[in-house]
């Protein structure tokens, strides 16, 4: 059975990585950690998370790249992004990606745990509004994306 309260983290920094994993644990979520962008891309299991947490600066890749890769795909679970650079151009294009927090190293607990209890009640509105299970909508949720790029491809070779 999926847990509401999966969240996926991404972080190359073993000791942040860690601390959020205690954090959310102590908060009643379930993290999957990844300490690279190419571990995280070889996940495939998104209509069950409530949140991905993307840390920017990675050794290997963009957590802003990783979300654009995520929302090509179709993929629609909320991303909060956590970074150690403030730097004004940054914010600007992780909040142009769609995310639901941008949050500066270091963070409050609060700062954290706030958005993931809004995309959990937003799920959780989500799936009483569908009469849906949790994984029912996590089929559902790949079926449009996989629907979503067969129109895509087919759009481009026609072009």
């Amino acid at each position: 059975m999926p847990h509401q309260n999966l969240v996926l983290v991404v972080d190359d920094d073993l000791g942040m990585l860690r601390g959020i994993q205690r954090l959310l644990r102590l908060h009643a979520y379930e993290p999957i950690l990844f300490s690279s962008a190419e571990a995280f891309k070889s996940h495939t299991d998104f209509g069950k998370a409530v949140c991905v947490i993307l840390d920017i600066n990675l050794n290997d890749g963009s957590g802003i790249e990783l979300r654009h890769g995520l929302k090509a795909a179709g993929v629609s679970t909320p991303v909060i992004y956590i970074t150690g650079n403030d730097n004004p151009a940054v914010r600007e294009a992780a909040l142009d990606s769609g995310c639901i927090a941008f949050l500066t190293k270091p963070f409050s607990v609060q700062e954290l745990i706030e958005p993931l209890k809004r995309a959990g009640r937003q799920l959780t509105l989500l799936l009483c509004a569908s009469g849906l299970s949790l994984g029912q909508l996590a089929n559902w949720r790949e079926a449009a994306a996989s629907c979503a790029c067969d129109l895509i491809s087919n759009f481009s070779m026609i072009v």
